[in-house]
């Protein structure tokens, strides 16, 4: 039987990049495997541009400057992520050719192209692979840092959550961290040290904490149900801090603190005749500090207990009965 009359029954099969080709005739001089047998074109002959390729038991036709698996010659593979460019294997810009093998959860079964600048998996080199709280910046694993600030963004009631269960929001200073744990606590720690908490342990089992557009930040359970909330709705725009002194505020967009936690460390160190005071929750005084010192017998401010503010004109003074505001003398 004639080679033309055999490929009439000739039946190309592609199995994971490797062609396979089978007649349905019987044996001939043109048998699979022929270094001189083109699958593409006119039979014994490729198109413009490209050469006869042989793979296991066929051959076929590919343009060696452009064909990645066939990249400058024939059966050269390039890496994974490679592109074949006038006949040379090139990974994009800013990447190398890694070898195979396993990187983090990733088996490579051929070399494969990396960023080390930013790949977690390559960073710095082929196969560094930095920590799961790490990232790769500037060919270096640099430990991811937590959020000090929660925007409102997001919906009252509804998905993306600004603390999701399991998620921590971390002072600047690394000293305090937020904790929206999967008991449903909403925990604010000082090292290891609870120092505040939502008290939703269980009740928000597996919840999340937004800090919602309307200005409220609430404490969600799995079934939209809200178990805390600072009722500062009605400021849009309001945004919760974890401050370097370990106090949790929101502030208004134009930034006047709406709600404290009431848990600021003070800066400084009071003196005898001084107390420390905070400055939160629906006592806000504008202007002050989260935490301050103050002297309760003097201060028209914090007349005989913090925050106590005398009426304008009156004065603090400590009587036979301790600190009271007094009216101006005539």
């Amino acid at each position: 039987m004639s080679f033309e009359h055999c490929c009439r029954f000739a039946t190309v099969l592609v199995f994971s990049g490797i062609l396979f080709t089978s007649f349905g005739c019987g044996s001939s001089d043109y048998g699979a495997g022929n270094a001189n047998l083109a699958v593409t074109g006119t039979a014994g002959q490729c198109p413009s541009g490209q050469v006869t390729c042989t793979s296991l038991i066929a051959s076929y036709c590919t343009n060696l400057t452009t064909d990645a698996n066939n990249c400058g010659s024939c059966g050269n593979v390039c890496s994974s992520g490679a592109t074949c460019m006038n006949g040379s294997c090139q990974c994009p810009t800013g990447q190398v050719t890694c070898p195979a093998g396993q990187e983090g959860n990733t088996i490579f079964l051929s070399p494969y192209c990396a960023a080390l600048a930013t790949d977690a998996s390559n960073c710095g080199s082929c196969g560094k692979v930095c920590s799961n709280n790490q990232q790769c910046s500037n060919s270096a694993c640099q430990e991811i840092a937590s959020p000090t600030t929660l925007q409102s963004t997001a919906a009252p009631g509804k998905t993306a959550p600004s603390l999701a269960s399991g998620t921590t929001l971390t002072s600047q200073n690394g000293v305090y961290r937020l904790v929206m744990q999967t008991d449903g606590n909403l925990a604010l720690y000082q090292s290891s040290t609870a120092i505040w908490s939502s008290n939703t342990t269980n009740i928000a089992a597996g919840g999340s904490a937004y800090m919602q557009t309307d200005g409220n930040f609430v404490v969600y359970d799995v079934n939209n149900i809200p178990r805390f909330r600072t009722n500062t709705d009605g400021n849009p725009g309001d945004k919760l801090v974890l401050q370097d002194n370990g106090d949790l505020v929101i502030y208004s967009s134009t930034n006047v603190s709406l709600w404290h936690a009431n848990t600021a460390t003070p800066a400084t160190t009071c003196s005898a005749n001084q107390t420390t005071c905070y400055n939160s929750g629906a006592d806000v005084v504008d202007g002050l500090p989260a935490a301050y010192c103050a002297n309760l017998a003097t201060d028209a401010n914090n007349c005989g207990a913090c925050r106590n503010v005398c009426p304008s004109g009156n004065t603090c003074q400590n009587g036979p009965f301790g600190p009271s505001c007094q009216p101006p003398s005539h």
